[in-house]
C-alpha cells in the first residue's frame, strides 16, 4: 500500500496501531479528513517494549478537520521519517503534540497550516513537536484577537 486516505469515517478513533504500522513500509502518503472520533493515528499498542517505528518512504500527512486529535503517535517508540518533507493541517484544535517518542526526520521542511490562503508559507521550528507548539501558541492568540 503507498496512499492511505481516510474520510468521513466518524466513529474511527485511529488508523492502525504500532504493530501494524511497522509493516507499512511502502506507506508514502496518509490523508485523514472529517474523522470526529480520531484522537490518534497510530495507537500504542499494550504494554510493548519500546522500538522503532520506521515509515521510510512516508512523505506526506495531511489531516484536516479532525476535532478530537490529540497526536500522530500516542507511544513512546522512536518514530522515524526520513523521507517525510511535509505535513498539512487544518482544524485540529486538540492536537498537542506529533508524538511522545523520539522523532527523526531527514528531509522535513515544515508543517502547512490550511487556511484561506493558499500560497501560505511552510512553518518550521526546530523539529516535528516544537512546531506543532509554535502553531498552537498562534492559534490560541488568533482566537482571543
Amino acid at each position: 500500500m503507498r496512499k492511505m486516505s481516510i474520510y468521513k469515517c466518524h466513529k474511527l478513533q485511529y488508523l492502525f496501531t504500532s504493530a501494524v504500522a511497522k509493516m507499512l513500509m511502502n506507506l508514502e502518503e496518509i490523508t485523514v479528513e472529517e474523522c470526529e472520533l480520531v484522537k490518534e493515528i497510530v495507537a500504542k499498542e499494550g504494554d510493548a517494549t519500546s522500538t522503532t517505528i520506521k515509515f521510510e518512504r512516508l512523505n506526506t500527512i495531511a489531516l484536516y478537520s479532525l476535532p478530537s486529535l490529540i497526536c500522530f503517535y500516542s507511544g513512546s517508540d522512536t518514530l522515524q521519517l526520513p523521507s517525510l518533507t511535509t505535513v498539512r493541517i487544518g482544524e485540529c484544535r486538540n492536537m498537542k503534540i506529533f508524538s511522545y517518542g523520539v522523532i527523526y526526520t531527514r528531509l522535513f521542511r515544515g508543517i502547512q497550516m490550511l487556511s484561506d490562503d493558499p500560497k501560505q508559507d511552510l512553518l518550521f521550528h526546530q523539529d516535528l513537536n516544537g512546531t506543532i507548539k509554535v502553531i498552537l501558541q498562534r492559534q490560541v492568540r488568533t482566537s482571543f484577537h
